[in-house]
């Protein structure tokens, strides 16, 4: 179970969401039939963005039902699992249960001195907290700031960025905006940079700069639907109307469409590898190896019997790799 959850979480740092989903899938099954509630709060936890950005409403009903007693709430785990929740509640728009279930992660995170490359916990709660506390929600975001920066990591320095800027006012705010972007450009966190760059949009609209807020929308467009994270496509697809601009064209089809990960496993199989073997030589579930093959053979256009021999001309080899 512990090799599956953090392959997941792998994937969902990379922004590879559709494959974290599938081992997110067996990761819950795995805790869930073994009773294991640390494994249904580190599974929350660290694959939250995929249960976010992808609707998977079961899992989103297991960590509503499941019960959390006292004495495990005051524990990491428990933080963990009350972090996961407060954010998937307020994604849902339950903004008052996601208030409590942040301010009590936060309390005990704070207590263990978790930083922002564990836990950013400070900007969920900023974010979520309503504007008659705007002064509360700066201060958390301002103090996530300063505690991201010395880190020197892309990740938590660029959610602290663009927390304040989202907070902020006019032109400093999107400057903050334009940083967090940046120092995530060209990192592992490509779902990051994709979040910052609908901020940026969205904020330039506001301030009447439809023109300009259409790249940055654009951009993050594409990596969202590159990342299979639906919600955030959505909510880029939508600030991009409201500026006036059309959805790009994107590749939907053929070798480029593949992601890295389903391109590594068709590859595999194009050179005469079994699901069984891929799996174990990725340290990855069987079950994900079949979601990016079937997701392969769409995108190359294989279809019927005879689709994993086709696999190599198809990907554009004269010869499978040896």
């Amino acid at each position: 179970m512990t090799t599956v959850g953090y392959g997941a979480w792998i994937h969902a740092r990379r922004g590879d969401l559709a494959a974290a989903d599938a081992d997110l899938s067996t990761a819950f099954d795995l805790a869930r039939s073994a009773d294991m509630l640390m494994g249904v709060t580190t599974a929350s936890f660290l694959l939250v963005d995929v249960v976010v950005e992808r609707s998977l409403t079961a899992i989103e009903t297991l960590l509503e039902q499941t019960e959390l007693p006292e004495d495990f709430l005051a524990t990491a785990s428990g933080a963990m699992l009350l972090e996961a929740r407060g954010r998937v509640r307020l994604a849902r728009n339950a903004r008052r249960p996601a208030i409590a279930d942040l301010r009590a992660a936060g309390v005990i995170m704070e207590a263990l001195r978790f930083g922002p490359v564990f836990s950013s916990w400070r900007s969920a709660l900023a974010l979520a907290l309503p504007v008659e506390e705007r002064a509360e929600a700066r201060r958390l975001a301002a103090e996530e700031l300063a505690l991201a920066r010395p880190t020197g990591l892309a990740r938590p320095l660029g959610i602290a960025l663009r927390t304040v800027g989202v907070l902020g006012d006019g032109e400093a705010g999107i400057e903050l905006l334009r940083e967090s972007a940046a120092v995530l450009a060209g990192s592992p966190g490509r779902l990051e940079e994709a979040r910052s760059l609908v901020e940026l949009g969205a904020a330039l609209r506001r301030g009447n700069r439809r023109r300009e807020a259409r790249e940055p929308l654009a951009a993050a467009l594409r990596l969202a639907q590159e990342c299979g994270a639906q919600r955030l496509l959505a909510q880029a697809d939508q600030e991009l109307r409201a500026c006036g601009g059309r959805r790009p064209r994107t590749v939907l089809a053929g070798r480029d469409a593949l992601t890295a990960s389903e391109l590594r496993v068709a590859e595999l199989a194009a050179a005469g590898a079994t699901n069984a073997e891929i799996a174990q030589g990725l340290y990855v579930s069987l079950k994900t190896v079949e979601t990016h093959l079937s997701r392969s053979y769409v995108k190359l256009g294989l279809t019927g019997r005879g689709s994993r021999a086709r696999l190599a001309e198809a990907l554009g080899r004269a010869e499978p790799p040896a």
